[in-house]
């Protein structure tokens, strides 16, 4: 059986005139928030998932976002807590 790859750490995606300051892994890699700062010196929250359900065919495997921007935050830290806060809870959701 051909599995799909495990998620693709290295790659940082561009998200316009925002930059990526860190990405932040739910426990079992699956899913990820990049957290970015905007030109206005706030820092968004894009989460993504590793899409695997067209693998192996042409598409391959690959981060896909999940909705829009979800949260907001004025620091770094910040958005580091709220990150872990929404991986927590997704995690004791599965349970």
């Amino acid at each position: 059986m051909n599995l799909p790859p495990r998620p693709d750490k290295s790659w940082i995606p561009r998200l316009g005139n925002q930059q990526v300051r860190d990405i932040v892994y739910s426990p079992d890699d699956s899913n990820r928030a990049v957290i970015a700062e905007g030109e206005d010196g706030l820092f968004r929250i894009h989460y993504q998932f590793w899409e695997t359900a067209y693998w192996p065919g042409r598409e391959g495997a690959y981060w896909s976002p999940v909705g829009k921007v979800a949260h907001f935050a004025d620091s770094v830290a910040a958005a580091r807590k709220i990150v872990e806060d929404e991986f927590r809870v997704r995690e004791e959701e599965k349970t």
